[in-house]
């Protein structure tokens, strides 16, 4: 009777051995079939088996106890009602399974994390051909292509370090500070800076809620407040250390001037599928800009001049929904279209000249070492501006492609002739246009669709360098054609760039025409090796549609090494 009843409890004994390889092997099926799902409930499953093993280990632990007591006295041990559990996991440390790799700490089941976070961008660059159209010629208001040329240099483009995690599974938080960029500041003129002239610091600082899949809702759901990347057009929820050029194209960051963009406070929500991806977002300043005398500019209505001076916040509504409406997950071929729409309600008010809600577009020749914009239109006098914008994109085994289109469009204010008030009526509206194409193909690695941002990932490569295995990585070779337009008819005086004083008066902020060529090691999840060129022609017309009277063509050549965790 003994020996059947210690026989019983091994195959018991064996058979929860079984159960717990069964159940690792089906949380790991789970895990590996989501291969893009959050590290917090990676850890969690992780730390479910954890928990499950200990468990069995005491009860074999038992076992081998109860057969040695048989062994020497004999008779079956039972045990007591009160006899307490094995104990659970303790706190524990963490490693990321998602993207690049990275540590923290959990609890013992992985409910409440504390996740370190980091990135290092070095760039080195050189303007390598400067060619001017009419050379010492530059248009008042512009910093363009005059004689002293564009500087080459180094840059920390970015330096972040940060901390994120989840408090009870249900709630999410990021705070992550930028040490990098230099005081040129960021890359439009719509950022605001601090008073030394510095871009903010704060990058991400934000806390969300996504319980509501958990507990039986309909869909993954995510509620976010504080300072993010607003995950609005195609390119921006790629994320800076996986964008396929070291910059994301001039049309992009152009369209961002309307409320979107990095380090932008935020109020918003996204929901997803496989394949579909809602999200809207209630914005407003950037981090850093100054809060500093009035924060919006009312008028007199006796006169039409503006109360006050200062530096205004600018708010807008922003909404993005996209669909793959092909999936392969055999030949990772899929095919991806979007839609996207701004609303600046409430413009930033400009500060280096009369207050006045306005807008202004402006990039750089998608390069940071230098500050010079080529492009821009200064300060247009506005009420509101929106942004139409179309996305598409497509992957086929180790090939990627993507693109996306921008109509801009500015309501501007009425302006009297130079030195006079200005009037509180609203005028016309004037658009500019932009788009870009870009892809590429990847040797040893692939890019995947994430329904998590309704975006594509970085290059993952399939094995990871490691000398004297064989495998070397990935290589990504990429191309890229970018163009925007801003020149605009602006039937209104004194408007932007006005080069007239009637109402054929015009905004000529430039055309840029990129294109660009690319090659990236990425030796494993954590670092990647970036070699971009671009040749790029900026066309400044003296009135629309007639000859370049300033600009020329910029070619420049910049490398990129970059570490993130």
């Amino acid at each position: 009777m003994t020996n059947e009843l210690t026989s019983g409890r091994i195959r018991s004994a064996r058979k929860s051995k079984f159960l717990v390889f069964l159940a690792s092997s089906s949380l790991l099926a789970v895990w590996g079939s989501q291969a893009f799902a959050d590290d917090a409930q990676i850890a969690k499953l992780q730390a479910e088996i954890h928990r499950i093993e200990a468990r069995q280990q005491a009860e074999i632990g038992a076992l081998r106890a109860e057969i040695h007591h048989l062994k020497r006295h004999g008779g079956p041990i039972y045990a007591t009602k009160d006899a307490e559990p094995p104990p659970l996991l303790g706190p524990h440390v963490i490693e990321s399974s998602k993207g690049p790799v990275h540590f923290g700490f959990a609890d013992a089941d992985a409910q409440n994390t504390v996740e370190l976070t980091g990135q290092l961008n070095i760039d080195t660059g050189g303007y390598v051909g400067y060619h001017q159209v009419s050379p010492g010629l530059t248009p008042p208001g512009k910093a363009g292509l005059g004689n002293a040329g564009l500087a080459s240099g180094i840059n920390f483009r970015r330096a972040r370090i940060g901390v994120q995690g989840v408090f009870l599974g249900d709630w999410a938080y990021r705070i992550q500070y930028d040490l990098g960029g230099t005081s040129d500041g960021y890359s439009n003129a719509a950022t605001g800076i601090t008073n030394n002239g510095a871009a903010s610091g704060i990058e991400n600082a934000f806390i969300s809620y996504d319980g509501l899949y958990k507990h039986g809702g309909p869909l993954p759901t995510e509620f976010t407040i504080g300072a993010i990347d607003v995950p609005w057009t195609l390119d921006e929820p790629v994320g800076s250390p996986n964008i396929l050029f070291m910059e994301r194209a001039s049309s992009q960051v152009i369209a961002t001037a309307f409320g979107g963009g990095d380090n932008r406070t935020a109020l918003g929500f996204h929901s997803n599928t496989d394949r579909l991806w809602v999200g809207g977002f209630l914005t407003g300043p950037t981090t850093g800009q100054l809060h500093s005398n009035n924060a919006y500019t009312s008028y007199n209505p006796a006169t039409g001049a503006p109360y006050g001076t200062g530096i205004g916040p600018q708010y807008a509504g922003l909404f993005r929904a996209s669909y793959n409406i092909f999936q392969d997950k055999a030949n990772n071929a899929t095919l991806h279209v979007g839609f996207n729409f701004a609303d600046t309600f409430l413009p930033r008010v400009n500060s280096s000249s009369a207050s006045v809600e306005g807008i202004s577009l402006s990039d750089r020749p998608e390069l940071r070492i230098d500050p010079t914009q080529l492009i821009g239109t200064n300060t247009i006098a506005a009420h509101g501006g929106q942004v139409f914008g179309a996305e598409a994109a497509a992957t086929y085994q180790n090939a990627f492609i993507q693109g996306e289109y921008y109509h801009y469009i500015i309501d501007t204010r009425n302006q009297g002739a130079a030195g006079a008030v200005y009037e509180a009526t609203n005028g016309p509206a004037v658009a500019f246009n932009g788009g870009y194409v870009q892809g590429s193909y990847t040797f040893g690695g692939r890019r995947y669709y994430v329904p998590g941002t309704g975006a594509y990932s970085g290059v993952i490569p399939d094995h990871p360098f490691v000398l004297g295995t064989g495998y070397w990585g990935a290589l990504e070779l990429a191309g890229r054609f970018d163009i925007v337009d801003l020149n605009a008819a602006a039937p209104y005086y004194n408007g932007g760039n006005a080069t007239g004083t009637g109402a054929g008066a015009a905004i000529l902020g430039g055309e840029q025409t990129s294109y660009g060529a690319g090659a990236t090691w990425y030796p494993n999840n954590n670092l990647r090796f970036m070699l971009d060129y671009e040749h790029v022609v900026v066309n400044v017309p003296a009135y629309l549609g007639g000859p370049n009277h300033y600009g020329g063509t910029v070619d420049w050549i910049a490398a990129r090494s970059q570490f993130v965790f």
